[in-house]
């Protein structure tokens, strides 16, 4: 786990005016499934598909 997204999350949590009212844990992922190559990438194969997602968000945390 990156220590910096802890921070991030954190911060951004802080700043809302309804931080009162949030409780989150973060914990390090611990069972992922990557689904079948068919959907991997689905959304830019086929991006007038039925998901509206914004292009900008879709591809916010692409490495």
């Amino acid at each position: 786990m990156n220590p910096k997204h802890l921070e991030l999350a954190e911060q951004y949590i802080a700043a809302r005016p309804d931080a009162d009212k949030i409780a989150v844990e973060v914990l390090p992922l611990s069972n992922y499934v990557k689904s079948d190559e068919e959907h991997q990438d689905r959304l830019t194969l086929h991006p007038n598909d039925y998901c509206h997602i914004p292009k900008k968000l879709l591809h916010k945390y692409k490495g």
